[in-house]
């Protein structure tokens, strides 16, 4: 059997969730979308560039499932 597709994808999920290095991944992820947001609140950064990291933070939060 082929160690792709969807059933192995699955497999997969579901090893990498009951490690706990999914929620481990998510804790990550969301700690430095947080600090980012916090460093792109300084008023040294280009009105752009805040508006920039908000649409790209806002979309990576958006896939996490």
């Amino acid at each position: 059997m082929a160690h792709t597709g969807p059933i192995a994808v699955r497999r997969a999920q579901r090893e990498l969730e009951a490690s706990g290095a999914r929620d481990d991944l998510v804790a990550l992820v969301t700690d430095r979308l947080r600090r980012a947001r916090g460093h792109a609140a300084s008023p040294e950064l280009p009105a752009a560039a805040v508006t920039l990291l908000a649409t790209v933070a806002a979309a990576i939060e958006g896939r996490i499932p």
